[in-house]
């Protein structure tokens, strides 16, 4: 039965694919190490966390001799004292060809228990910024709205997060209210919307022995036009070291290790390298958390 559940989750990546773009990769999954950076595509989580948890992470893909990708993340979230709620807030700094992206958000979830389930709803609220400037059109040529110049933009979120005996799902609605933009590089027009982004995220944790478990996950990627996947699959012996491998449908592979430091500390590395001629470079991605103690007993 354990194994049937891993093939099938193989299987519905398999058939929620299909041949997308690098751009539509790095704006679904700015960060590789979903099962690491759950807060970051479902800041629910907050509210089932048994444990105040802090994360950051970094992740870079070179696109050119000039020109890269980054993204760096930090989080930190966990449980109330008085009531079944958690809060969160995180913090991004997203570079891309396009604009370079800041963002800073608070989020609140309300958690209960229903058997052997557990439920979280949130809601999150903060800010955006988009600066352009990176580009360097001249100054007034036809069309042009978003040359050098800064857009500031609320960012409001909804995620749900459950889990329930060895499985767990959530799903997020993130940067509602984006913006669409018009942009003229060398003369040309240009087009394209920076929409909200909808994510989707199932994963299990399937014990094999007392000392291993395997942990596979799926991460889908939404907005209104496309989607894309992400599958990985971990084997985790007791909590101080995983190893494993990942694929996106963009056409990359890749792998992860990582471990427990110390008592409170954990390190993840992840590599992915593209399966295609499209793109020649790949992606280095390190995410350091830290776990501390729970105010609130019993909960996972």
């Amino acid at each position: 039965m354990k194994f049937r559940i891993i093939a099938l989750i193989f299987l519905l990546i398999r058939l929620a694919v299909g041949n997308l773009y690098a751009q539509q990769e790095q704006q679904h999954f700015p960060f590789s190490q979903h099962e690491n950076d759950k807060y970051f595509y479902i800041p629910a989580v907050a509210g089932i966390a048994s444990s105040y948890e802090m994360q950051s992470a970094a992740h870079v893909q070179a696109l050119s001799d000039t020109a890269s990708w980054q993204a760096y993340f930090f989080s930190a979230y966990g449980p109330l004292n008085y009531f079944p709620v958690g809060v969160g807030f995180s913090a991004s700094h997203i570079r891309t060809g396009l604009y370079v992206q800041n963002s800073i958000q608070l989020t609140g979830a309300c958690s209960f228990k229903s058997g052997s389930s557990q439920y979280a709803f949130a809601a999150s609220i903060g800010g955006l910024e988009y600066d352009f400037s990176g580009w360097g059109l001249p100054a007034g040529m036809p069309g042009d709205t978003l040359a050098d110049k800064t857009r500031y933009l609320p960012d409001v979120g909804l995620s749900f997060y459950m889990t329930r005996d060895i499985f767990y799902v959530g799903a997020a609605i993130q940067h509602i209210g984006n913006m669409s933009l018009k942009v003229t590089p060398n003369g040309e027009y240009m087009t394209g919307e920076l929409l909200q982004q909808i994510y989707f995220l199932a994963g299990a944790c399937v014990d094999v022995s007392g000392q291993v478990a395997l942990e596979p996950s799926l991460l889908i990627g939404c907005t209104k036009d496309d989607f894309a996947g992400s599958l990985s699959l971990t084997m985790n012996f007791e909590d101080w070291l995983w190893i494993g491998g990942s694929y996106k449908s963009t056409g990359k592979a890749g792998v992860i290790v990582g471990g427990q430091l110390a008592e409170k500390y954990y390190l993840s590395y992840a590599y992915e390298h593209p399966l295609t001629s499209s793109t020649k470079y790949g992606i280095h991605e390190l995410v350091l958390g830290v776990r501390l103690a729970s105010l609130r007993g019993g909960r996972r």
